[in-house]
């Protein structure tokens, strides 16, 4: 059997198939499944959650954080609100760059960071912010797809 339509990589192991029309729609819905399980392939119908979030690597500058509680513990707990910490870094004290802070992400917001948070320490709360630090690498961009007629599939054999 041939359908027309599309397929759109998502990741390593899923694919998104784009069916041209309803009637090519119709016909991958009346196939056995087994043939599908028979080459290790899953094959469900398309939802939101079928979208592999691109992640990225970024850099935050941290600032107004108290000097007395610039630790590990402080920078992964505030990196770990944007995602997974890669590694930070410590101002130096020598050269007086107190607000020289930075945490690594790997994370999936996809907007520039630039947000402010309440730091509590004991009983006290501090005003304070992460900003990304640019990057001069070009972004990767994504085509748009109709996924009204659309399935995902899944490899589960390697």
């Amino acid at each position: 059997m041939v359908v027309e339509g599309s397929v759109v990589p998502l990741d390593r192991f899923k694919c998104l198939l784009v069916l041209a029309n309803d009637e090519e729609f119709r016909k991958v819905l009346a196939l056995d499944r087994s043939w599908w399980v028979e080459r290790g392939i899953e094959m469900t119908l398309w939802t939101a959650d079928l979208i592999v979030k691109p992640k990225r690597e970024v850099w935050l500058k941290c600032l107004g954080v108290p000097f007395d509680v610039r630790c590990s513990n402080t920078f992964l707990s505030i990196g770990r609100q944007w995602g997974e910490v890669l590694s930070f870094e410590f101002g130096s004290v020598d050269c007086g760059a107190l607000d020289d802070d930075r945490i690594k992400l790997l994370s999936d917001v996809v907007i520039l960071f630039s947000f402010a948070f309440k730091l509590q320490v004991d009983d006290k709360l501090f005003d304070c912010w992460v900003v990304e630090e640019r990057s001069f690498t070009k972004p990767v961009s994504h085509d748009y797809h109709d996924a009204s007629r659309a399935f995902g599939l899944t490899t589960t054999k390697q």
